[in-house]
């Protein structure tokens, strides 16, 4: 059988039973059936089947449901919850006549359960196979391995039912599966940093950090696929992104193995512009183009330079703080960490080779414009403005800008 004869057969294999998805957003698929019902809804029918999902297995005792949906209700009336459990097996078996028993639902007087007999697929259950099976052929098959791990990787669409944080009995499964996810993305990117597929790691390991951006083994892993295709700027601004973070965010210094990755890129066989400087290659430091990108403190330090500078000159210097607004961030720090990358792009390109930047946080950056006054400075930043706008196609969002000159010292 051919590839795509075996893809058509798992296919109509799929549609022939219920499909159920938990990772990323909630939905259900009937069999037979593209509309997907149930989508991230709340509604207690769902999240009883949720909750029966999250049991598979076990049969639920009708009073730990009942506490749990109708917390205010008597334990033991359940006209409530036989109500739900009816229009359940409805919503799933539409064409099911009268009291046929039903193929996913299990209910008596005492308990309630899923029906593991049933013809059914589970996006959980298909990721968590896929992930140990890649896992368990690692060492003798490495090919295959790699090609599911990326069929486990593509099945994770999000958290596990992500649409609902609050749920206390869905916090363990949805902390396992996205170790798994983290574990598995971490598995095969350094099977593909051993082979020098240093592109195809970054690429996977960049939509991985999308799910969790502060996962440090991704994020070291993001490094030394930055450090194997020489892209040494990407590396340095990697590491004090995430180092600021760490001592901002949580307090903590980088581990061992980030100071010593931070030190390859000291090292005296890197071309460094240290080294640069050393052997005498000035032509090549007049090819550098774009304005200077720096950390905080080395932004500082030029900042008390450039007022020296002033105090010696003359002249005027402008200095630009852009801030994106919290309701542009909103609670998703993934959202912020996105919007603030297209917005160090468009910086970048708009600065001139004497312009330095650095970003602050993980809402601001810091613009020294040298012999810019504050005229050229606002026309600067509402070209930013626009630019951001228009790359996110999003004409609400604003950047809020403080602009100051920088006074002599």
């Amino acid at each position: 059988m051919s590839e795509a004869q075996w893809n058509l057969e798992a296919m109509s294999r799929q549609s022939s039973v219920l499909r159920i998805y938990c990772l990323g957003v909630f939905r259900v698929v009937r069999p037979g059936e593209q509309q997907a019902i149930g989508i991230v809804s709340k509604h207690k029918i769902w999240l009883l089947f949720k909750y029966l999902m999250g049991h598979k297995g076990s049969a639920i005792q009708t009073e730990k449901v009942m506490e749990l949906l109708w917390p205010d209700s008597l334990l033991n009336d359940t006209a409530t919850l036989r109500t739900t459990i009816s229009r359940l097996k409805s919503l799933l078996e539409p064409h099911r006549i009268g009291y046929q028993r039903s193929s996913y639902i299990i209910y008596s007087k005492d308990s309630c359960a899923f029906n593991l007999h049933a013809p059914y697929w589970l996006d959980v259950d298909e990721f968590e196979g896929l992930c140990t099976s890649a896992h368990q052929l690692g060492n003798s098959n490495r090919s295959k391995a790699t090609e599911l791990y990326l069929e486990a990787l593509s099945l994770y669409e999000g958290d596990y039912l992500a649409e609902d944080p609050d749920l206390e009995w869905a916090l363990v499964p949805r902390e396992y599966y996205r170790r798994l996810f983290i574990d598995a993305t971490a598995e095969v990117t350094r099977w593909l940093l051993e082979t020098k597929e240093w592109d195809k790691a970054g690429s996977f390991l960049k939509e991985a950090l999308k799910i969790d951006p502060y996962a440090e083994k991704l994020q070291i892993l993001l490094m030394k696929s930055f450090l194997g295709m020489g892209k040494l700027k990407a590396a340095a601004e990697l590491y004090s992104y995430y180092s600021s973070f760490l001592y901002k965010e949580l307090g903590v210094k980088p581990s061992q193995e980030w100071k010593s990755l931070y030190k390859q890129l000291r090292d005296p066989n890197t071309d460094s512009p240290g080294k640069r400087i050393m052997e005498g290659k000035m032509e090549m430091l007049a090819k550098e183009s774009g304005p200077m990108v720096c950390e905080v403190d080395f932004f500082w330090n030029f900042l008390l330079f450039e007022r020296r500078r002033l105090a010696r000159t003359g002249g005027e210097s402008s200095l630009i703080v852009l801030g994106l607004a919290q309701n542009a961030v909103g609670n998703s720090s993934q959202n912020g960490v996105v919007i603030t990358e297209e917005l160090e792009s468009i910086v970048y390109q708009r600065l001139r080779k004497s312009d330095i930047f650095c970003r602050l946080d993980q809402r601001h950056l810091a613009i020294l414009l040298p012999l810019t006054a504050a005229v050229g400075s606002k026309v600067l930043a509402l070209q930013i403005s626009e630019l951001l706008k228009k790359k996110l196609q999003d004409n609400t969002l604003n950047l809020e800008v403080v602009i100051k000159p920088v006074t002599p010292l």
